[in-house]
């Protein structure tokens, strides 16, 4: 494949400080994520969405990958997600049989369902103001993408009947 993309960690606490002239940020109790990506170009087109910030005292984090795939001379859309309470960690990939229900993406909002055989997740993402990201295309540096750490996600986890879990 032309990318691949991987989960290494998940909701693990920081601790340390960045030191800059004249300024220290604290990253002591902080709540972490590490992802990777690797390959020589990026999808034609994907959401990506990662967050470990949720109510106070939920320890939470959540991650959702949504991307049009190339392929042998067409592409398909493929996605992984990962929400884990502190007490669960509920996967949603499409190797273990979840199906993508819904998905709508305009300039403000991201909407996603997924459903597997026992629970459906709502995912519903306010984006934030945006930056530009150089992204891989054949090995060099050249596409524009637009980025934001500012958004605000939304997440409902219910069983197929409705309970709401989270």
């Amino acid at each position: 494949m032309e990318c691949c993309h991987g989960v290494i960690g998940m909701g693990h606490e920081l601790a340390g400080n960045i030191s800059f002239p004249g300024e220290t940020v604290l990253f002591d109790r902080g709540w972490g994520y590490i992802g990777k990506a690797w390959g020589k170009s990026m999808p034609q087109a994907w959401i990506w969405n990662q967050s470990n910030h949720f109510e106070e005292g939920m320890n939470a984090s959540f991650i959702l990958s949504v991307a049009r795939i190339p392929w042998t001379g067409s592409s398909f859309t493929d996605f992984l997600g990962y929400l884990h309470t502190g007490q669960h960690l509920y996967r949603f990939v499409t190797y273990a049989g979840t199906r993508l229900k819904s998905l709508h993406n305009t300039a403000d909002l991201v909407e996603v369902v997924l459903e597997n055989k026992k629970i459906i997740l709502y995912i519903s993402v306010v984006k934030g103001k945006s930056g530009n990201l150089l992204a891989p295309v054949v090995r060099d540096m050249s596409r524009a993408i637009h980025e934001s750490i500012d958004g605000r996600i939304l997440l409902k986890l219910t069983g197929i009947k409705g309970k709401v879990l989270f």
